[in-house]
């Protein structure tokens, strides 16, 4: 049998449900079996998941009072990353009860720590 990319495929090889190559994006939309609970492939890119603001994605994520957040960085004292979106959901968008699950704390976080005077719950794990 041919494949997409006309080489001949022994038929011997096309056993128990195997396929030749049928060309890019031919497994769009179907369902495989696999070990974990039935997931469905996306390979086409259909849209990017750029945003524009951290604020545009907290909310693309749907981001609400009771959610739990995890940060990891690499730097020695950490980044300004966990800063500048716990303040957009506490501050901006208004979110309470956040849970916090960071990989580490450093100095970079003051920021955070400064937003547990407001009356919103912060934790950490």
């Amino acid at each position: 049998m041919l494949n997409k990319v006309n080489r001949e495929i022994p038929d011997e090889f096309l056993k128990n449900g195997k396929e030749v190559y049928q060309g890019k994006f031919y497994m769009e939309g179907k369902y495989v079996k696999k070990a974990a609970p039935r997931t469905k492939i996306f390979e086409k890119p259909i849209d990017s998941k750029l945003c524009s603001s951290i604020r545009e994605a907290c909310e693309k994520c749907g981001a609400k009072d009771g959610i739990t957040i995890s940060f990891h960085s690499e730097l020695k004292n950490g980044d300004y990353v966990m800063s500048m979106v716990t303040k957009i959901l506490i501050e901006e968008i208004g979110l309470k009860d956040i849970t916090i699950a960071a990989s580490s704390l450093g100095d970079a976080q003051d920021l955070t720590i400064s937003s547990k005077k407001s009356p919103t719950s912060i934790s950490g794990r």
